[in-house]
């Protein structure tokens, strides 16, 4: 439990750096919360997905590139949603 809550608090310290240092105006606590769920449940999500071999039959097995491809993916989802929100 107590390694847990040291991932977490990494997780969100990490989070509410980045997001401070890269967004304009005030950074909530449900902005950073956010982030540390998102970025929490694409590496969990990546990593079962990885050792239950059930991205073998249709990408690169990889690790490494798969996780580069992952990070590629993501951003393109939050340009897609900026572009969505924008109008």
């Amino acid at each position: 439990m107590a390694a847990r809550a040291a991932a977490f608090e990494v997780l969100y310290g990490s989070a509410k750096a980045s997001l401070e240092a890269y967004r304009p105006g005030a950074v909530t606590k449900e902005d950073v919360q956010g982030l540390v769920l998102a970025g929490w449940s694409a590496s969990h999500g990546f990593a079962t997905l990885a050792l239950t071999a059930n991205l073998s039959e249709h990408l690169d097995t990889d690790p490494a590139a798969l996780a580069a491809q992952v990070v590629r993916g993501i951003i393109t989802m939050g340009e897609l949603a900026q572009r969505a929100s924008d109008g």
